[in-house]
C-alpha cells in the first residue's frame, strides 16, 4: 500500500492507494485521526449492496455506523438530494464529531463532501472512491459541490477529507463505460504534465483496459502525484491549478447541455481535449505532431472524435472559469507544457 500526503491550507490528509490492502487499514487510520465515535456512509443501493458489508466490518466495533443511500447520477447531483441527506442527518441525530463517509465515485463525492461542508457548519468526511475517476481526480483536492439546471459545479465548497482510502480492487466491477470514463482523465494528466504516465499509456494499453492491478496501481499513484502537484502550489484555484481544467471547457458545457444524461464525464471531457487540442493547433501554439499525438492517444482508449452542438456557445458562456465576455481555455504547446489563454465567447 502506498501513502500519499496532501498538504492542505485546511488541514492536510493522507491518500492510502493499493490493491486488496487498503480496507485493513481504515479502523488504525480513523483511530489516528480521532474520528468517530459516528460515522454515516452515503452511498448508493447499488455500492451498498456489493460493498457494504465488507466495508462496515473494517470499522471499529466500538463506533456507531449508519448509512444513507442515495443516487449516483450526475443529474441527481444537485441540492435536492443534499437536503435529503440533510434531513436525514438530523433523523439520525448526527452531530458536530459525526464523521460523513462517501462511499462511491464523483458524484457521491462531491455531494458528500459539500453536506459535510455545511451541515452544523462542518464535520469532517473521509472518502472511498470506487471508480478510477474518483480515485484520480475528484477525490482529491477538496472541491465539493452540486450541478444547477444552469450549469455544472456551480455551487459548491473547497473543503478537504480528512483521509482518502483508495482499493484499486473496487474497480473490478465497474462497467466499462464509467472505467474508460475514468482514463480519459488520467489521459489528460499524461498531456499537461507527466511524461511518465504517457509513456505508460501508450505502453501498456491492453493492461490498462483489462484493469491489470499491478499498471492500474501506478498509473493511479502517478496521477495522484500529478494532481497533488498543482493543488498543493494552488489550492483554491486561482492561477496553476487551472491547467488541470484542460478538456474542461467543453466538457462542462457538453455535459449541462446534454443535462447530466447519457454521457460521461470521461466522454465529455475527451471531446473538450480534441476542441482544446483543435484550438492549440489553429493558433499555432502547438506543432501538428504534438495534436496528432494527443488525438491517437485518445482514439487509442476509445474516445472517437464527436461533432459539437450547434448553439453550444451559450452553454460554455455560463461556465465558472468565464471573465467578462471572455472563457479561460487550457491550450497545449506541447506535451508538458499547458499555456492558459482567454479566447472571446463568440468563438464558439
Amino acid at each position: 500500500m502506498k501513502k500519499i500526503i496532501i498538504q492542505s491550507q485546511l488541514g492536510s490528509y493522507p491518500i492510502h492507494i493499493g490493491y486488496k490492502t487498503v480496507l485493513k487499514h481504515v479502523s488504525s487510520v480513523l483511530t489516528s485521526l480521532r474520528l468517530g465515535p459516528h460515522f454515516v456512509i452515503i452511498t448508493s443501493p447499488t455500492l451498498s449492496h456489493l460493498y457494504g458489508y465488507k466495508l462496515r466490518r473494517h470499522f471499529s466495533s466500538s463506533v456507531k455506523v449508519d448509512q444513507i443511500l442515495i443516487s449516483d447520477q450526475e443529474k441527481d447531483k444537485n441540492m435536492d438530494t443534499v437536503q435529503k441527506i440533510i434531513s436525514r442527518l438530523i433523523k439520525l441525530k448526527a452531530h458536530r464529531k459525526t464523521c460523513l463517509v462517501a462511499f462511491g465515485g464523483g458524484v457521491i463525492g462531491d455531494i458528500t463532501g459539500f453536506v459535510a461542508s455545511i451541515y452544523m457548519r462542518g464535520v469532517p468526511f473521509i472518502a472511498f472512491p470506487t471508480t478510477l475517476l474518483s480515485q484520480v481526480d475528484s477525490s482529491i483536492g477538496g472541491k465539493c459541490g452540486v450541478n444547477t439546471q444552469e450549469g455544472k459545479n456551480l455551487v459548491g465548497s473547497f473543503y478537504p477529507p480528512r483521509a482518502v482510502f483508495s482499493e484499486c480492487s473496487f474497480l473490478k466491477t465497474l462497467p466499462q463505460k464509467h472505467y474508460r470514463s475514468g482514463l480519459a482523465e488520467v489521459i489528460k494528466y499524461a498531456v499537461i504534465d507527466n511524461q511518465k504516465l504517457w509513456t505508460i499509456l501508450h505502453a501498456h494499453p491492453s493492461q490498462i483496459l483489462k484493469r491489470i492491478p499491478s499498471v492500474l496501481e501506478k498509473v493511479i499513484t502517478s496521477c495522484v502525484l500529478t494532481k497533488k502537484k498543482f493543488i498543493e502550489e494552488d489550492e483554491k484555484d486561482f492561477s496553476k491549478r487551472q491547467i488541470l481544467n484542460f478538456g474542461h471547457t467543453i466538457g462542462h458545457a457538453l455535459e449541462a447541455h446534454a443535462a447530466y444524461r447519457g454521457i460521461t464525464h470521461g466522454e465529455a471531457i475527451a471531446q473538450g481535449m480534441y476542441t482544446a487540442t483543435d484550438l492549440s493547433l489553429q493558433r499555432k501554439l502547438c506543432r501538428p505532431k504534438t495534436a496528432g499525438g494527443i488525438r491517437s492517444l485518445l482514439k487509442k482508449y476509445g474516445f472517437q472524435k464527436q461533432p459539437l452542438p450547434p448553439n453550444i456557445s451559450s452553454t460554455i458562456a455560463r461556465d465558472k472559469k468565464r471573465e467578462n465576455k471572455a472563457i479561460s481555455w487550457i491550450l497545449i504547446e506541447e506535451l508538458g507544457k499547458p499555456q492558459r489563454v482567454s479566447i472571446p465567447q463568440e468563438v464558439f
